[in-house]
């Protein structure tokens, strides 16, 4: 079973667990049927699907949450424990942190982009890309909670559109880095896009998406998170 004939059979299952469940019968539900598809998922795979792939499809999931003609309650219960599932809470700074390693990572994969396509970095860089996406998708929790901190909202999922599975109507304040992300990374999150790897504007589109937010982050968070990223490279021996 593929990906996304997996995704189609978790949305009829949820789609036969809602009925007039209430609030608990839909967290119930919702781990059942979580645990059969990791289920499936861990025996039609090599290794145990990432992080990033199950955050897509349940994401995902949520994204085509009017396609299940679901009542709005329980639709509301529902989007409310995949959001405390897929994006768990991590600090301002250490949300901070993140953001400044995915922007500095960024540029190394436009240093890489801009280099001809038989180039030695090129070559190299093949056993790099999912480190560089790894770095990258650590970037989906961290950026709701700094935009939170930005915005002053009291649920960091006012910071999302509803179409990136949070609470914001029209454009959230972290759509921008979500869209420009989307633009480097695969859809599995796994790697780098090809045409951010042939040409650097994927990667240079999402450096300043980052770049134009990280200027609205009060100066003394953003001092204390570059402060910790100098410390570390002093104590791994980097800078």
């Amino acid at each position: 079973m593929n990906l996304f004939s997996g995704f189609l059979h978790k949305s009829q299952q949820l789609r036969k667990a809602v009925g007039k469940s209430s609030r608990q019968g839909w967290r119930k539900a919702f781990v059942n049927v979580s645990a059969s598809s990791s289920s499936r998922r861990c025996n039609n795979t090599p290794a145990v699907v990432g992080d990033q792939i199950r955050r897509t499809i349940i994401l995902t999931t949520i994204s085509g949450m009017p396609m299940l003609a679901l009542q709005p309650a329980a639709a509301d219960v529902l989007r409310d424990a995949l959001r405390e599932f897929t994006r768990p809470d991590v600090s301002a700074k250490d949300a901070v942190v993140i953001l400044l390693d995915a922007q500095s990572t960024l540029r190394e994969i436009q240093g890489i982009a801009i280099t001809s396509p038989n180039s030695q970095e090129r070559i190299r860089a093949r056993a790099f890309w999912p480190a560089y996406a790894k770095r990258l998708r650590a970037v989906a929790e961290a950026a709701p909670v700094v935009a939170r901190v930005v915005i002053g909202a009291s649920d960091k999922e006012e910071t999302l559109s509803e179409y990136y599975g949070g609470k914001a109507e029209g454009t959230g304040a972290a759509d921008a880095i979500y869209q420009g992300l989307g633009r480097v990374l695969t859809i599995s999150g796994r790697t780098i896009r090809q045409e951010a790897q042939d040409a650097p504007d994927a990667a240079a589109g999402a450096e300043r998406a980052i770049d134009n937010f990280l200027r609205q982050v009060p100066p003394l968070l953003l001092a204390e998170a570059k402060q910790f990223r100098l410390e570390r490279a002093k104590a791994t021996g980097m800078q």
